[in-house]
């Protein structure tokens, strides 16, 4: 089962399954948005985090087929501050399931640097429904 994860500043989270969003009970955008100290998402045999100083944002990216629509990849993203700057990379953690970390020189698994001029822009961490995982700054994430 796909889902997401918000991480609060108090120790709480909030999770929005697939069945639950479905079913109206859980919505990224009408759901808490303050105090996110972390995001979590998990999708196509995948589980990504991010974790830091937000604000978080989460979307999905669908395409038309045969009069339904089928989802081919979901997105976490965070804004980028300046402590944000150095080469983010996937810290695999075991089972699928990963971290992005930030390090301030560049690591032989880095993948993306975040520069000063990325500030106000967007992290994001893309998960195809094949389980590829991609980090890129997006400038209009949140939108």
């Amino acid at each position: 089962m796909s889902y997401w994860i918000k991480l609060f500043s108090d120790g709480t989270q909030e999770k929005g399954t697939d069945t639950n969003i479905a079913r109206g009970k859980a919505s990224w955008s009408k759901g808490r948005l303050t105090s996110m100290i972390g995001a979590a998402l998990k999708f196509g045999g995948r589980s990504v985090t991010l974790q830091g100083q937000g604000p978080y944002w989460q979307k999905d990216t669908f395409i038309a087929s045969e009069n339904t629509l089928e989802r081919i990849a979901r997105q976490i993203g965070k804004k980028i501050h300046q402590e944000d700057i150095g080469w983010a990379r996937l810290r695999d953690r075991g089972r699928n399931v990963f971290t992005i970390v930030i390090d301030k020189e560049r690591h032989p698994l880095s993948t993306l640097q975040v520069e000063p001029h990325h500030i106000e822009s967007y992290l994001v961490a893309t998960i195809s429904n094949l389980g590829v995982v991609k980090l890129t700054v997006e400038k209009n994430f949140h939108v």
